[in-house]
């Protein structure tokens, strides 16, 4: 009786396990869409695909900055040490230095 309560437990802990996992999985896209915050880099790059969004500023310190169209930032673009390729929107400052 034991043994078999024991194993219930353990498949209904696989079954919640995988449940959980497929729709995590599942909201990944979703997620992806949301509008990001204030991004900070140190040594990288950073790019933001088509359709993407941030709502606030973008600052990279030793990497490259790269706006793909129809990407947006609403807010400041600063990069110090690297390069910007902006072919998407910026309603802020754009400052690059180095």
């Amino acid at each position: 009786m034991k043994h078999r309560i024991l194993k219930q437990s353990r498949l209904l802990v696989l079954y919640l396990t995988l449940a959980l996992t497929l729709s995590l999985t599942l909201a990944l896209p979703a997620l992806a869409q949301e509008p990001l915050g204030d991004q900070v880099r140190f040594g990288s790059n950073f790019t933001l695909k088509a359709e993407q969004k941030v709502e606030g500023d973008v600052v990279v310190f030793g990497g490259n900055v790269e706006l793909l169209p129809s990407s947006q930032v609403d807010g400041d673009v600063e990069v110090i040490g690297g390069n910007a390729n902006i072919d998407g929107t910026v309603t802020g400052n754009i400052g690059i230095v180095g």
